[in-house]
């Protein structure tokens, strides 16, 4: 699994092997069962999921209805933007709808890797 961020990362920029396995110390793995909740509306999203498998969907809730903004499938980046840059509250719902697999990074770290490999910010501005 971990050759698919890899293989995303080397797909958008150039890095050593020595620059590509510090970057990914920074990474965490989160396993989710189906229907399992990544994070529910009025939490600060604070981290960029990398789907290495299953399919997360995000959800916001209209009128007492669920209403789906969109999914994420394997080898897809997935955050709250809006509540990722602004430190605010999400008004989404994110859920699994299958077992899923993922890597994530949190702002602090990422604001690390940032620091420490200034080329990989360049990466975060393309899934952006």
């Amino acid at each position: 699994m971990k050759e698919l961020l890899e293989k995303n990362i080397f797909n958008h920029i150039n890095l050593t092997a020595k620059e590509y396995f510090n970057a990914r110390s920074y990474f965490k793995s989160k396993k989710l069962k189906k229907l399992e909740i990544l994070h529910c509306t009025n939490v600060v999203c604070d981290n960029i999921y990398f789907v290495e498998s299953g399919i997360i969907r995000y959800y916001q809730m209209e009128d007492a209805e669920e209403v789906t903004g969109g999914f994420f499938f394997e080898c897809d980046w997935y955050t709250d933007l809006g509540s990722f840059f602004s430190n605010s509250h999400t008004i989404q719902t994110a859920q699994a709808l299958e077992d899923s697999s993922l890597l994530f990074i949190s702002k602090q770290d990422l604001d690390k890797l940032y620091n420490e490999f200034p080329k990989t910010e360049r990466f975060g501005r393309i899934i952006a």
